[in-house]
């Protein structure tokens, strides 16, 4: 029965079995990797992911920048990569992920920019504030790495802030030939370096030059006329404009004048000879064409024109484009394409691409493509199509390639011989493949059983501080297909090196010394290196492990302390140490006389020694902390006319072995000499009255003196501070009396007086009534009223402006019609002035067409 039970346990057991094998299992998911973060320091960029495959394995990483199509195998336990001496612009990272069934995560991908500033350039010649000829002069910097454009300006040295430059050019080289024939007189330039995206660094400092000329200066403005293009108020209805011009002078000759050029402001074009330039695709609008000509005195003459655009555009269809079927040839793809356009001819539509989203081509007129050694896998290529008008077609196609290469051939790797000093060694290898380029080639390596190196791409390889023994130096090579191959090299580190003895500073306890020493050595450890050592050329102690030895009862003098030390080869170091014996016992100093009188102070003084006679002992001494004046013989100091306080004063005093004692005598100068002050007359600068006064002190410093002020009559003091300046606005006319006091830092106290007398110097006041506008008469009329706190109306005197077209001249008129006037915004502007020639201003802005209008 029991057996019969056994059997049926069994078959129910392979039932189960086969039932679950039967099973249908669901597919593995790809792995997924995904990018956390990119930090960028200098030009370095550190990019950090992370990965993981939920039913399987990853096996390896693919990473790269600015290639998706050749990407670096790396080991799944890595989650970060560096890339070092990035250029400036913009950088692509890609990063895929591959699990133990071969299934392949999407490419993941993030873009960075690497854009630093270029450092400032450092001028070298010619050198500043020097005289230079214009034919003879090269500009000459420091020149910067990877930097192959700079920017340098020349102007005159009135215009500081560099808004004019007679020179504005930017060159490839760190140097720059003056070829412009400026006029005499003194300039200022500056340069700065421009890095690959056109970020510049900061300028220069600013140097100075002197141009010498012999030939009398040019002072008339060229003539330049604009000789085709829009007439003058004119409006178009073309979006392209072209534009020519003629110039002349009365000293450069026309071929050597130089022009520049700008459309509404929107910066100047750079110096050139050309006298023609054509705008494209410009808007409807208007425009001010402007043209500027330079003859070789720096004289500039000018013309501009003004005109609308007023274009309807023809057509806002888009392009069309048409992909052929991919050519696909094993692991090759040609791709070509064509494009259409309502309006723009074939020969003239541009082109941009990308496969795989791995970033846009520049716009080019190729309409063909070849992508070669492709990885199997599906592709998708996207052309856009931009015609002459901007409008922008595209159109895709998608292909797969299917065929795969396989490499099964390893690798070769040569160890080169070594190069070994004493007990370093470096290494460099070579390494081959049928297939894969050397350059993507990777190595790990080994010395004797350590842990292995990460893959990697180095072929050089230095060890340090390596043991004296026999060691065996392996390098293993993998090609891009995970083929691997290995070479060893064997050699040898031999125990030639010395130990290295340090002896410590002597202890010395009067006539008693202790030293003490160790030793290293590259192969003998500490505990078992030998010593020996004598005194004085004595006898050799035997060897032995001691590292410390005592001597007492030593003579005063010098000493010289021999150590040598020995190795388990036999090699022998040796070290020395000096000491001195010497006088230990201080001298002592007393200060016997101190005299003051009012400001002036004498000391004197005397020391002992017990070794080192009176004579021969030196002196240094000093007062509050000063510097120490030399050691001497001198006794005795005076000092005069000393500031009032605490004083302190230090001697020092010096035996013939160096040691020394020290004294201190503190006194005290009284100060009862009241400071003195000085007001200036007083600045008058339109409703302001500002007074400066000026204190001194014969013991106080001039920043620590306080002050008091009034206007008598008309104030109390003001609280003591430190100001030595008042400005009272808008005083009456009349006479005034000022009052300054001055107090030290001891409380004494003086003070001056200053009479002056005042004008009238408030400003008048003027209000515009706002402005009546006539359409019938297409005028406006304006007038204004002016009052003043000592002038009559009467008296007061006006000038005006309308939109900035220029002042008028003074005059007594209150009203005024301004005909011509155009819709639009206006401002109106009027200057009055008194009797004393105080000026006031109002404005007014208004617009036509519209009731409201605000007086400013």
């Amino acid at each position: 029965m029991q057996s019969i039970y056994k059997l049926f346990l069994f078959q129910l057991y392979m039932l189960v079995f086969v039932l679950v094998s039967c099973m249908p299992t669901e597919p593995n998911d790809p792995p997924s990797v995904w990018i956390k973060d990119v930090i960028i320091e200098n030009r370095s960029a550190t990019v950090s992911w992370e990965s993981e495959d939920s039913d399987g394995e990853i096996m390896n990483l693919y990473v790269g920048i600015n290639d998706s199509l050749n990407l670096e195998t790396m080991r799944p336990q890595m989650n970060q990569k560096t890339f070092h001496n990035l250029e400036d612009g913009e950088h692509w990272f890609y990063i895929k992920a591959l699990d133990n069934e071969n299934k392949e995560s999407k490419l993941e991908k993030t873009q960075f920019n690497i854009n630093m500033s270029p450092e400032a350039v450092v001028l070298q010649s010619p050198e500043n504030d020097s005289e230079i000829q214009n034919d003879t002069t090269i500009f000459k910097w420091t020149g910067i790495t990877n930097i192959n454009q700079y920017g340098i300006q020349i102007t005159r040295d009135e215009d500081s802030n560099f808004e004019n430059p007679v020179v504005s050019i930017e060159v490839a080289d760190s140097q720059y030939q003056l070829n412009e024939d400026l006029s005499a007189g003194t300039y200022q330039w500056r340069v700065r370096a421009i890095n690959s995206l056109e970020t510049p660094g900061e300028w220069s400092s600013v140097w100075t030059f002197h141009l010498q000329s012999d030939a009398d200066e040019d002072t008339e403005n060229p003539i330049v006329n604009i000789i085709s293009g829009p007439a003058d108020s004119s409006t178009i209805n073309s979006k392209s404009v072209d534009f020519a011009w003629s110039g002349s002078d009365d000293l450069t000759p026309n071929s050597e004048l130089e022009y520049r050029y700008q459309l509404n402001e929107t910066g100047w074009s750079l110096w050139n000879s050309s006298k023609t330039v054509d705008y494209e695709g410009l808007a409807d609008g208007d425009y001010i064409f402007t043209v500027e000509v330079r003859d070789a005195d720096g004289n500039v003459g000018n013309d501009s024109t003004f005109f609308v655009i007023a274009a309807t555009p023809n057509s806002d269809n888009q392009p069309s484009i048409t992909i052929q079927e991919p050519q696909i040839n094993g692991r090759d793809v040609s791709l070509s394409w064509s494009g259409t356009d309502d309006l723009t001819s074939v020969d003239e539509l541009e082109y941009r691409y990308q496969l795989n989203a791995d970033g846009w081509s520049g716009w080019l007129s190729s309409t063909t493509m070849n992508y070669t050694e492709l990885q199997a896998g599906d592709y998708t290529f996207t052309v856009e199509v931009r015609d002459e008008d901007g409008n922008i077609g595209n159109g895709s196609i998608s292909f797969t390639i299917t065929a795969k290469f396989e490499d099964t051939e390893s690798p070769t790797v040569t160890i080169q011989d070594p190069e070994i000093t004493e007990n370093s060694v470096s290494f460099i290898w070579i390494g081959s493949d049928d297939f894969t380029p050397t350059e993507d080639l990777q190595y790990r390596y080994q010395l004797n059983d350590a842990t292995w190196s990460d893959w990697n791409n180095s072929t050089i390889k230095s060890y340090n501080d390596v043991t004296v023994g026999e060691f065996t130096f392996t390098v293993q090579v993998k090609d891009t297909s995970g083929n691997t191959g290995s070479a060893a090299y064997e050699f040898t580190i031999s125990d030639t090196e010395a130990p290295i003895i340090t002896i410590n500073a002597p202890v010395v306890d009067e006539n008693n010394v202790s030293l003490f020493w160790d030793a290293t050595d590259d192969v003998t450890s500490s505990d078992e290196l030998q010593y020996r050592y004598q005194l004085d050329g004595g006898s050799w102690s035997e060897w032995g492990s001691t590292t410390s030895k005592n001597y007492n009862d030593l003579n005063i003098g010098p000493y010289t302390f021999h150590v040598e030390a020995r190795d388990a080869s036999g090699n022998l170091g040796s070290a020395t140490q000096t000491f001195n014996i010497e006088d230990f016992i201080p001298p002592v100093i007393s200060i016997d006389k101190v005299e003051v009188k009012k400001q002036d102070v004498k000391l004197e003084w005397s020391g002992e020694d017990n070794w080192t006679s009176t004579a021969d002992l030196e002196y240094r001494y000093r007062l509050d902390e000063s510097d120490w004046s030399d050691w001497g013989d001198t006794m005795k100091e005076e000092y005069k006319d000393l500031n009032s306080g605490q004083h302190r004063f230090e001697v020092q005093v010096q035996d013939a072995a160096g040691n020394t004692a020290s004294a201190l005598q503190d006194f005290t100068i009284e100060d009862t000499t009241p400071p003195t002050v000085i007001i200036e007359s007083p600045i008058v600068e339109d409703n302001k009255v500002t007074l400066f006064w000026t204190g001194s002190d014969d013991f106080s410093a001039e920043g620590t003196l306080q002050y008091q002020f009034r206007l008598l009559e008309y104030e109390d003091w003001s609280d003591w501070d430190g100001s030595t300046n008042q400005t009272y606005v808008d005083l009456e006319p009349g006479d005034y009396k000022f009052e300054v006091r001055v107090r030290d830092e001891a409380g004494n106290v003086s003070s001056s007086k200053i009479e002056f007398e005042l004008g009238d110097i408030i400003k008048p006041e003027v209000t515009i009534n706002p402005p009546s506008y006539f359409w019938w008469r297409n005028s406006v009329y304006f007038s204004w009223e002016g009052t003043d706190n000592v002038s009559s109306a009467a008296n007061l005197l006006y000038r005006y402006q309308l939109d900035g077209e220029g002042w008028t001249d003074w005059n007594d008129d209150t009203d005024t019609w301004e005909r011509g006037i155009t819709s639009g915004e206006h401002t109106f502007e009027v200057e009055v002035r008194d009797e004393e020639g105080n000026v006031g201003y109002s404005v007014r802005k208004f617009s036509i067409g519209n009731d409201d209008s605000d007086n400013d």
